[in-house]
């Protein structure tokens, strides 16, 4: 692959992440949960295990609600993100 293939795909990407969807609704609250439970490196100083616990619920609440209504990929990624959350916030409440 070229300079120019990877600057396509990069834009590509990017335009996705633009675009509003339940996939990236997911991803901005796992996101938010990383960063209270102090998960990323750059934001270490926003750890609020309270918050982390609240947005993992909020991922619940979404799971709930959107139930029956999601594609096979927005279930395996809403699933998948719940699922490794709730074992890292078990870790760092430790």
């Amino acid at each position: 692959m070229n300079k120019t293939d990877t600057n396509v795909n990069d834009k590509e990407f990017l335009k996705h992440l633009e675009t509003a969807s339940l996939s990236n609704l997911i991803l901005s609250i796992s996101s938010s949960a990383l960063i209270y439970m102090g998960l990323e490196p750059k934001m270490k100083d926003k750890k609020d295990l309270k918050m982390a616990g609240f947005n993992i619920d909020m991922l619940e609440v979404l799971k709930e609600k959107t139930k029956n209504n999601r594609t096979e990929n927005e279930s395996q990624l809403l699933d998948h993100c719940i699922s490794d959350l709730k074992m890292n916030f078990i870790k760092v409440k430790e």
